[in-house]
């Protein structure tokens, strides 16, 4: 009883309402965006995104409960086991929408690529923090750091997912600049990797994702073909003006113009049927989220909780930017959910279950 009462007076409660807030805010557009399509047991979806959230809410609850310090002494377990998930997309996995990243369990799918984002996390937080001097000093440690995202990079890019790969590296260089790493030793693989671009451009891009950056470039680039989707977005969000057509009353999202509405552009759906103000609201939401996850970074009790939160909002945050303006015409449109709003099981379980870890930081913090 005396546990459960100190769980309870110091738990994070605003954290999770916020996180709440943004569940219950997805679910709505969800419904909005797929209510009435003629594709048949649109609801479904729906309900798939309840059950998630649903589990997903106890797995938040469970892992809170859990010291988070269980995942450092396990966290090349977790590396193994994520390698061996994306490596069995390859060898199993089912095609969608162009890309092979999804994994079909118990007559669900699954898409191990989102699991995988957090279990990189874990390890990245547990390198950097038992290396961190060395990492400084070496270019060997540093390069090891880079060879152990690199691996399931190369993995995730091999299934046609190139938005996961550049979040992964993008989490490395959160990783590499958060632990002061010199500036010069950042540079040179940010010119590495540029050449890496280059090369990856010509031999290794495939013809659909070299549109998507063409598009990005110009929005009215084939706008009835490559540039479509990018132009009835940008339709979308500028027909909500101030508050919105009304929830479900959105004629691009309503009449299938919009194509995603309830994955990639869902933030679209939201600006037309909800408008500025419930954008601005949705981004208030996240400020709060965001706030919380950095004060239970400040308050860690060791160096791997400190890069474990800060890492998961960098995550977020990363995640969020590149959905909200690839959704404006701000960013290339790749393919990257937004966080506890678009449709997607396995991404909103993988959340859920790294805030968890979170609040466990937090009930575990050190006293100021």
């Amino acid at each position: 009883m005396k546990k459960l009462f100190y769980f309870l007076k110091n738990f994070d409660w605003l954290m999770l309402i916020a996180v709440i807030l943004l569940t219950a805010i997805s679910l709505l557009l969800i419904y909005s965006a797929v209510w009435g399509r003629s594709e048949g047991h649109s609801l479904e979806k729906v309900k798939v995104q309840i059950i998630a959230a649903l589990l997903g809410f106890a797995l938040f609850f469970i892992l809170a409960a859990i010291d988070y310090r269980l995942f450092e002494s396990i966290a090349w377990l977790i590396y193994l086991l994520a390698i061996f998930i994306l490596v069995l997309v390859l060898w199993q996995g089912q095609t969608i929408r162009g890309s092979t990243s999804w994994l079909k369990l118990f007559g669900l799918q699954f898409q191990p690529s989102e699991l995988a984002k957090i279990f990189l996390l874990i390890v990245l937080a547990k390198f950097f923090a038992r290396f961190r001097q060395k990492i400084k000093q070496s270019w060997r440690y540093l390069i090891l750091s880079l060879l152990i995202t690199i691996l399931p990079t190369v993995l995730v890019v091999l299934e046609s997912d190139l938005g996961s790969a550049l979040i992964f590296l993008g989490l490395w260089l959160f990783m590499a600049i958060f632990s002061e790493v010199p500036k010069k030793k950042i540079a040179a693989i940010l010119f590495l990797a540029l050449i890496s671009f280059s090369l990856a451009w010509s031999f290794l891009f495939k013809p659909y994702q070299k549109e998507r950056l063409a598009v990005f470039l110009s929005p009215n680039f084939d706008p009835q073909g490559a540039g479509y989707n990018l132009v009835q977005s940008l339709i979308a969000v500028g027909s909500g003006r101030l508050l919105g057509r009304g929830l479900g009353h959105g004629p691009q999202s309503q009449l299938n113009f919009l194509p995603e509405q309830h994955t990639d552009f869902i933030f679209a759906v939201l600006a037309e049927e909800l408008g500025f103000v419930g954008g601005v609201s949705l981004l208030i939401i996240f400020a709060v989220l965001f706030w919380r996850l950095f004060k239970i970074a400040r308050l860690a009790p060791n160096y791997f909780g400190e890069l474990l939160a800060f890492g998961l909002a960098w995550l977020l945050f990363l995640q969020a930017v590149i959905n909200i303006g690839m959704n404006m015409g701000l960013m290339p449109i790749t393919g990257i959910p937004l966080p506890l709003i678009s449709y997607g099981g396995s991404a909103l379980l993988s959340y859920l279950l790294a805030l968890g870890l979170a609040e466990s930081i937090y009930l575990r913090r050190r006293r100021l």
